[in-house]
């Protein structure tokens, strides 16, 4: 995820409306100054799931609000569906590290490499050589030396930036690792929760760290600890201005907090323990809150307690259809749509739930297709005659889905198929074209549909007979 600008003014509203515009746009100008290595790093997860095997919900390199004045960028996100395997989901959470931390040494070697015309004495690496060295190379280099040194250097450090983990993949580094270990991950002494308000900080050290190391060797990132203390300093003093309040001292920043306790549900859910009523209404209230990311982390949390929890979830059915209804962001719309999915047994209004689906299918953004597919495929399981007018808009939507809602898609055909064949027949020459689909379960899917359909043929041909 991109990283969140720390200070956010709270004592003082008239101070506060003022100054939060303000922060936002710092907030998105920052992304984009870290473009390169939000796109590097969520590539690196999505990298490792398929190296891996771990099937991928949903990939989004990076965010960008509809409203960049108002609302802030959420960086990047791939979600996924958490292995068996602990080990996998461990090496998933700190591929970017890796990756994100070896291309920004590369990247910053190559200043060192751009400015260093032939003949040239000395070096530049180890911690005898002073960065004044390079920086008079640098202004010696000329103007097109200049400006692709200047390059390295930018996604060098962006690189380096995103490379520290993010606070979601600390969390369930240090959850995966407390599962290895034997006992139960307890959220409030894990290195996630430490680093939470420090990760801005943590991520300024390691960019710092990074950096020197690459422009001028290993030994001299031993030489700037006044920088580390100035750095550390800074934050404290960022953080206690972000959390004081005037009435009630320091305190948690309301954002923060909302999103750090729906957190915290979606996280003992996924664990599973059962999620007391008071939460989950209180998961519930949040999906009007006015921040896009406290909406996101509510909707992530509601779909965590539908897993095990459908219906006390399902009691909320109408008031999660009609914030699906009301509702623009995107990335507040997808958990919603994953909870719907959850819920297809314990919903009283089926014909609302397809309806829903099929509406998200033909959307204009591929994530909400992806969730439409998924959405048609659960009504399907309830009732095949629910969708069993969405059959031209699944075939038409199969080219542009993902591995997982493609499947989905090709589960809702053959479940249609399997109910009534005439309706998928007239499709069958597309439908089929996927026998050879590199998804494994969109394969079966479709020979299931190639079954049922000859199952129809098979027996008309005996009745002529």
């Amino acid at each position: 995820m991109a990283q969140k600008m720390p200070f956010v003014a709270r004592s003082v509203p008239a101070f506060s409306r003022v100054v939060d515009p303000l922060l936002t746009v710092l907030s998105n100008a920052f992304a984009l100054l870290i473009l390169p290595g939000i796109v590097a790093h969520e590539l690196g997860h999505y990298v490792t799931c398929r190296l891996l095997g771990v099937e991928v919900e949903e990939v989004v390199l990076f965010h960008w609000p509809d409203d960049p004045l108002r609302q802030r960028s959420l960086g990047g996100w791939v979600s996924t569906v958490e292995p068996p395997e602990r080990w996998r989901s461990f090496l998933v959470s700190a591929a970017p590290l890796a990756g994100n931390t070896g291309a920004a040494l590369a990247a910053l070697y190559g200043v060192r490499v751009v400015v260093r015309r032939p003949g040239m004495e000395g070096t530049v690496a180890g911690s005898d050589v002073p960065l004044a060295l390079l920086a008079e190379r640098f202004v010696a280099a000329g103007l097109p030396r200049q400006s692709l040194a200047a390059l390295c250097l930018w996604v060098g450090t962006a690189l380096a930036y995103t490379g520290f983990p993010s606070s979601g993949d600390l969390r369930a580094v240090s959850k995966q690792l407390a599962l290895i270990a034997g006992r139960a991950a307890d959220r409030s002494a894990s290195i996630g929760y430490y680093a939470e308000y420090a990760h801005g900080e943590l991520s300024t050290i390691y960019t710092v760290v990074v950096t020197i190391a690459g422009l001028v060797g290993v030994r001299a990132v031993f030489e700037f600890g006044d920088l580390y203390v100035l750095v550390v300093l800074s934050g404290t003093t960022l953080f206690v201005l972000s959390n004081y309040d005037g009435t009630n001292g320091l305190t948690a920043n309301p954002v923060r907090a909302r999103m750090a306790h729906a957190e915290q549900i979606e996280e003992r859910a996924a664990a599973g323990e059962l999620i007391p009523r008071n939460e989950v209404d209180a998961l519930v209230d949040l999906l009007a809150h006015e921040s896009d990311a406290v909406r996101n982390r509510a909707g992530r949390g509601l779909r965590a307690v539908a897993v095990e929890q459908p219906s006390m979830v399902a009691e909320w059915e109408e008031r999660l259809f009609e914030v699906l209804r009301t509702e623009e962001r995107v990335a507040c719309r997808t958990p919603l749509l994953n909870t719907l999915v959850y819920l297809r047994a314990a919903i009283e209004d089926t014909d609302r739930l397809a309806a829903v689906g099929v509406d998200t299918l033909t959307a204009d953004d591929s994530r909400l297709r992806d969730k439409g597919a998924g959405i048609v495929a659960a009504a399907a399981e309830v009732d095949p005659a629910l969708v069993v007018d969405a059959v031209d808009e699944l075939v038409e939507v199969l080219p542009t889905l993902s591995d997982g809602p493609r499947a989905n898609a090709a589960l809702a055909l053959a479940l249609i198929a399997e109910a009534d064949a005439s309706h998928v027949e007239p499709y069958r020459e597309r439908i089929t074209s996927y026998r050879d689909d590199e998804y494994e379960k969109v394969r079966d899917r479709i020979q299931r549909i190639d079954d049922a359909i000859e199952s129809t043929e098979g027996g008309d041909d005996s009745m002529t007979e």
